[in-house]
């Protein structure tokens, strides 16, 4: 099944966070940032929400990233990429099984540190939020969301 564009947001004013609802039902969902920058120096990163964005997980082992020797760490959302800084950062990430009652696999498409997340909740997915994990604003860039 091929991807089709579901939603995007295009910078127009400096905002604290992203969200993405109306996604339940599908079943892999693709985030590429282009050109993401912030107020000040920090990680472009993701949460997923089970209630359509009332709440989002986001707390520590809602989320695993897992890194290239295998050893999971528990974590409260998921990166983008692995160095803070405030300038223009890009980054690419694949949940698949978006809409299982079984724990979600999160894959990082960065290629020079591929990583992957693993996301335990057995609910179905519909919201993801894209925010600064230091607190800083989003400024700049475009954010797109794919499903399948």
């Amino acid at each position: 099944m091929p991807w089709a564009l579901v939603n995007s947001w295009t910078f127009s004013s400096a905002v604290a966070q992203v969200d993405f609802t109306g996604l339940a039902g599908k079943t892999d969902v693709r985030i590429l940032l282009n050109d993401i920058t912030l107020s000040g120096s920090g990680f472009r990163t993701l949460r997923v929400s089970t209630d359509n964005g009332s709440t989002f997980l986001n707390t520590t082992a809602d989320y695993f990233s897992v890194d290239g020797a295998g050893v999971e760490t528990a974590v409260t959302n998921i990166g983008f990429h692995v160095t803070a800084t405030a300038v223009a950062r890009s980054g690419d990430t694949e949940i698949c099984g978006f809409n299982l009652t079984s724990p979600k696999v999160a894959q990082r498409q960065n290629r020079t540190d591929a990583r992957t997340s693993v996301i335990p909740t057995t609910s179905a997915l519909n919201a993801i939020r894209i925010f600064d994990s230091n607190g800083f604003n989003l400024t700049g860039g475009s954010i797109y969301v794919y499903a399948r």
